[in-house]
């Protein structure tokens, strides 16, 4: 297996997504893009984090949620959502020292060519994937930040 490269110290600020951190070595046209969204007690975002994922163009992804040990009822969200769809997440539930852990749990479990992170309070558009995928394609990079777009909320 290749070793994967990850921005392991970098600091996000609530409300931005990171997409697409890493792309293994071999190219490829349609890679296995793998989402990685880890969460503690976020009850009220996850599931709107979690249809954003799913309702992706691009289909040749898994995806990866890393719950580290809710106690609000997150992970009972998740496992809902995981019965009533078709497609397959993993959900892992553990408690983390920190974000950077509960991500690297996700890496650990991927099987990507190139891999994503979205946080719980955050929204992919349907087409972020097919995007992502093209930047890949299209020019040798090994790490892509994706733009932010926020909403007001009235």
């Amino acid at each position: 297996m290749e070793k994967r490269r990850f921005l392991k110290n970098t600091k996000l600020k609530k409300h931005i997504s990171v997409s697409n951190i890493i792309n293994k070595e071999k190219k490829s046209i349609n890679p296995l893009i793998t989402i990685i969204t880890p969460v503690k007690n976020d009850v009220s975002n996850i599931k709107k984090t979690i249809k954003s994922v799913l309702r992706q163009n691009y289909k040749k992804f898994e995806y990866i949620i890393v719950d580290g040990a809710s106690t609000d009822g997150t992970l009972e969200v998740i496992k809902n959502v995981i019965k009533n769809n078709k497609k397959k997440i993993k959900c892992v539930s553990a408690k983390d020292k920190n974000l950077w852990q509960a991500i690297n749990r996700g890496i650990k479990l991927s099987s990507g060519d190139i891999i994503g992170i979205i946080n719980y309070n955050d929204v992919y558009y349907k087409n972020a994937l097919n995007i992502d995928k093209k930047y890949f394609n299209n020019f040798s990079l090994v790490f892509l930040f994706g733009s932010v777009k926020k909403k007001k909320n009235y």
